[in-house]
Order: structure tokens, then sequence, then C-alpha cells
């Protein structure tokens, strides 16, 4: 029988995948980004300013499209 607590993390969601825009390149490897919905943070990773990006778990994992967001009311 597997362990309990192994069976548990599997049905736990992961990191989620997350657009941001770079707004500074740092000497040191990491970026400061600003994610769509308005937070920033400081990630791993290196790119273009201006550039889309995707973000998991403190990471840049890589270029996104530059696409407009848009709201629909219902």
């Amino acid at each position: 029988m597997p362990n309990q607590w192994s069976r548990f993390k599997q049905v736990l969601p992961s990191d989620p995948l997350l657009v941001a825009v770079i707004d500074v390149v740092h000497g040191d490897g990491t970026t400061t980004v600003t994610f769509t919905g308005g937070g920033t943070a400081r990630v791993r990773g290196t790119g273009t300013v201006g550039g889309s990006v995707y973000v998991r778990g403190g990471q840049i994992e890589g270029e996104a499209p530059a696409l407009s967001q848009v709201d629909i009311a219902i």
C-alpha cells in the first residue's frame, strides 16, 4: 500500500503558471516582474525589459506571447 502522504500530495495542485511583464533585470540573475493582476515579484531568470514571460514557482520558464487582456462582464 502506498504512503498516504504521497497519495495526498498527488491530488494537491502544483505551482500555477503565471504571465508577467519584465520591469527590471538585475545583475545577479534575477528579474523584477509585474503580474497581470497587478502584483510584483523578484524572480530567478532574465529577459528583455517590457517583454512578457511565463513564471512558475519564482522562476521564469520562458517567453510568453504579448497579448492584451480583455475583461467581459456577464
